[in-house]
């Protein structure tokens, strides 16, 4: 079940940028020793603790902030691409501007990812450099 979740490493990331989403689960931390499981709970518990978003929880959150992350199939693996979000409400038009991809950076022969998960994470964590650095 834990692979439904957004590692707690990015959950962390998140946690900095603001994430505070109700979630099923929690991060917790022991520490001391630096040690981290999933827990199936709805609040923190301690300080430590994050909150461990779904993965399509976590993309729509940076929706709702203007950024639209994509996973796409390609002959060669998976890649991604982000684009900002352009809602108007007054002509009910919905569009978006490129803003990165993937290129051809990815770990495999063909610069692209061998699973979905893994250009998933990518894609995440762009997502989150972006932010950040915004």
């Amino acid at each position: 079940m834990e692979k439904q979740f957004v590692p707690y490493e990015l959950a962390l990331k998140l946690k900095e940028l603001g994430f505070d989403e109700p979630c099923l689960a929690i991060w917790a931390v022991d520490a001391p020793y630096g040690n981290t499981w999933l827990k199936v709970i709805n609040k923190l518990e301690t300080i430590d603790d994050v909150f461990a978003p779904l993965w399509q929880q976590a993309f729509d959150w940076f929706r709702e902030k203007g950024y639209d992350g994509e996973i796409y199939p390609t002959a060669s693996g998976y890649r991604w691409t982000i684009s900002k979000s352009a809602i108007n409400p007054n002509i009910n038009i919905i569009g978006g501007t490129w803003v990165c991809d993937s290129g051809f950076h990815g770990p495999n022969d063909s610069g692209a990812w061998d699973t979905y998960e893994q250009a998933r994470q990518a894609c995440l964590e762009k997502l989150i450099e972006l932010v950040k650095g915004a």
